[in-house]
């Protein structure tokens, strides 16, 4: 079982045997305890204690355990995650119960592996902040030898120094 280093207690062909998670496949019947980290996402079969509670907040944000049901039915195929009582997630931990379950997804068709796969696969994109001074004119270009600004210091400075206000005025204007 996941979380005590033996591997996964799996019923395949009528035997139950020792399997690490990663060689889980979608069909397999896993028994899960107290504990353990479910190695996929199951569909609970049968609960084996009085109640089943799951920590589920890395997939969620939910601060409590989480019941789960194995006779609940949803109503819907739209449901979102955390109406889902007799499913538990991969990743997710087990702080009290014990049942058995089928393997419904594995890998990065879980939903722990949708959200893994959806972060890889974003886009570097400039914040509204960087567009507005990309936008704004008055702006240095982006990389400005040090010698040429500090010769442009030395001789531009006390000029600068009358005209500082407005050019504040100007580039607030410029950006706003």
């Amino acid at each position: 079982m996941t979380g005590r280093g033996r591997g996964e207690q799996v019923l395949r062909n009528g035997q139950i045997t020792l399997v690490d998670a990663k060689d889980l496949v979608p069909g397999d019947i896993v028994e899960i305890a107290v504990g353990d980290k479910v190695p996929a996402d199951v569909r609970l079969l049968e609960m084996q204690s009085t109640a089943l509670k799951v920590e589920q907040a890395a997939l969620t944000g939910e601060a409590a355990s989480v019941n789960k049901n194995a006779l609940y039915v949803s109503e819907s195929q739209d449901e979102v995650l955390v109406q889902k009582e007799n499913t538990m997630f991969a990743a997710t931990d087990v702080v009290y119960g014990k049942c058995k379950g089928v393997v419904v997804k594995t890998g990065s068709d879980t939903e722990i592996g949708k959200i893994a796969k959806a972060l890889t696969e974003t886009e570097d994109q400039d914040s509204p902040l960087k567009e507005k001074v990309a936008a704004c004119p008055h702006t240095p270009p982006p990389r400005l030898p040090r010698f040429s600004c500090l010769a442009g210091l030395a001789i531009v400075g006390p000029a600068y120094v009358t005209t500082s206000r407005e050019a504040t005025r100007d580039a607030a204007r410029c950006c706003a």
